[in-house]
């Protein structure tokens, strides 16, 4: 069986922010002023009435974390899946349910996909060293996002969605689960001009034999700070990544074979022969998977007055996910 679908993907969000205060009489008491944060309007506006968790830079950095599922794995009431496969969890709603209420965003364009659940997405693409904060929001994020994040939503935000302190680093590790690269130049060119990029390279052997996850994620942006009210922030990213996984194991076997266990040989028809045949091979039952994924952010943001502020987030996604059944 082979899947393939198409991700094009475009929307615009507009936010407005403002700051009031009520002006002191003899009989009334004077209220602070009272601003929202330009970063993420949405899930400020649930902090009263939803539990969210917030993982700061400082945090990562402490615990020493390599992948993002190695973070999401420390928090509470969230399972990240054994497979490799993106699967996570939050309050266990079990594995389908999961990979169709969930919503991740990715400086504030998902790279899940918001029309058609469920698309097993590979977090780890996105450098543990860019990552400035993780907002999750247990369940209930349909009120903001729609029916595809009832199961929750985390929200990500890396130092591509500000750049205000740019950084050179080279990261890099090996061990018996594979390799890892990551290298990050930026520079502030002028006053004005800010500009990044990096590179990303994984190969990681997942928990079953046989089972791995390559990718390599290509990402860079400026900002152009147009005067001191007015600013334009551009990112851009290209993923491939290529993979083999489980699609299903039983408790029984899971218990018996642990991380040995590998999926039975199938006959698979690989063609015809010159005579009209069907030419068959003894595959094993793995899922396999081909994915290309380009996404396109622009942020214009803008002080109008003292008390509000414009905030103008615009991205496209476009991108290609195959999967077929029966690895070598």
């Amino acid at each position: 069986m082979k899947k393939k679908q198409y991700i094009p993907l475009l929307t615009v969000s507009v936010l407005l922010a403002c700051g009031s205060s009520l002006a002191a009489e003899p009989s009334t008491i004077k209220l602070q002023d009272s601003y929202v944060h330009p970063d993420y309007v949405e899930v400020e506006r649930l902090k009263d009435t939803k539990e969210v968790i917030v993982i700061q830079k400082k945090d990562i950095q402490e615990k020493g974390y390599t992948s993002l599922s190695d973070i999401l794995k420390d928090v509470p009431s969230i399972n990240v899946g054994l497979t490799g496969q993106g699967d996570i969890d939050i309050r266990g709603q079990g594995s389908d349910q999961s990979a169709r209420n969930l919503q991740v965003l990715l400086d504030g364009a998902p790279i899940t996909s918001v029309v058609n659940h469920p698309l097993k997405t590979n977090y780890d693409v996105v450098p543990v060293e860019n990552i400035e904060k993780i907002e999750i929001i247990p369940g209930g994020g349909s009120v903001l996002y729609g029916s595809g994040a009832s199961g929750g939503v985390i929200n990500i935000t890396t130092s591509l969605r500000t750049m205000n302190q740019v950084q050179n680093t080279l990261n890099t590790e090996w061990n018996s689960d594979g390799e890892k690269l990551n290298l990050n130049i930026g520079s502030k060119v002028n006053d004005k001009l800010t500009v990044t990029a990096g590179y990303s390279k994984i190969n990681r052997n997942l928990y079953f034999k046989n089972t791995y996850r390559n990718s390599d994620y290509v990402y860079g942006g400026f900002r152009y700070d147009i005067d001191k009210n007015q600013r334009l922030t551009v990112r851009a990213s290209h993923l491939e990544e290529d993979s083999r996984y489980i699609g299903n194991i039983s408790i029984s076997k899971m218990l018996k074979e642990g991380k040995n266990y590998v999926p039975a040989y199938q006959t698979v028809t690989v063609g015809l022969d010159a005579d009209g045949h069907k030419i068959t091979e003894q595959r094993r039952d793995y899922l396999n998977g081909d994915r290309h994924l380009d996404s396109y952010n622009m942020t214009y943001e803008s002080s109008i007055g003292s008390n509000w502020r414009f905030i103008g987030d615009f991205f496209y996604n476009k991108g290609v996910l195959q999967q077929y059944r029966y690895g070598r």
